[in-house]
């Protein structure tokens, strides 16, 4: 499975981004105290938001091997303080199962996995009719750093993470919050109703000149 690496952005890079693609997305008529509903054609999903996004970044410009979008909430200098992130075919079809037909014995198997991978929270979701795994990244954990069997090396993470998987029926998303320096209650909230909101849509197709 793939996992978000820890991301930093350039003022200069985030405010000429944010002004780029503010201007093309979409205004929902239900943006008001209910939230904003944020539609991406690109990547095919929807998702309701607690507020407008200050601007919509490609996952890309930030990370070039990953695929999807970087909601940004809030910044402060040289730093994203809180953004929602997208990802596109998050992780590989042998290292997620169909989470609506795995089998106790397997669900424990995976638990243990992803556990030992660095989390301290997981849990299945029902996220657009099917389940999802939803979890909380590990602020410490011990690494085996003489590999002699032992994890006895205390490491302590920059921040955490709450990161959602889903199988959608055409992609393999992640709705990641990232939350610097540390996840607030009020964001976990509103990160959890938005998350639960999040749905696959089909992708309009370009027509070519």
């Amino acid at each position: 499975m793939k996992y978000l690496m820890q991301f930093r952005l350039l003022l200069a890079v985030c405010l000429v981004a944010v002004a780029a693609f503010a201007a093309n997305m979409p205004v929902s008529q239900a943006a008001a105290a209910a939230g904003y509903t944020y539609t991406s054609q690109q990547y095919g999903y929807t998702i309701q938001c607690p507020a407008k996004p200050l601007g919509v970044i490609p996952l890309s410009v930030l990370s070039p091997s990953e695929q999807g979008e970087v909601l940004v909430f809030a910044n402060d200098g040289y730093d994203i303080k809180k953004a929602w992130v997208v990802m596109q075919n998050a992780f590989d079809e042998k290292d997620l199962t169909n989470l609506d037909t795995i089998s106790e014995a397997d669900a424990k198997v995976l638990f243990a996995k992803v556990m030992a991978s660095g989390y301290e929270y997981l849990s299945l979701v029902q996220i657009d009719g099917h389940n999802a795994l939803y979890g909380m990244t590990s602020k410490v954990k011990y690494i085996d750093a003489d590999n002699d069997g032992k994890p006895e090396t205390k490491v302590e993470a920059e921040n955490q993470q709450l990161k959602t998987f889903i199988r959608g029926k055409n992609q393999r998303y992640a709705v990641i919050l990232l939350d610097n320096p540390e996840l607030l209650k009020q964001d976990i909230k509103e990160y959890q109703a938005g998350v639960l909101t999040f749905r696959e849509i089909d992708k309009k197709e370009t027509k070519k000149k």
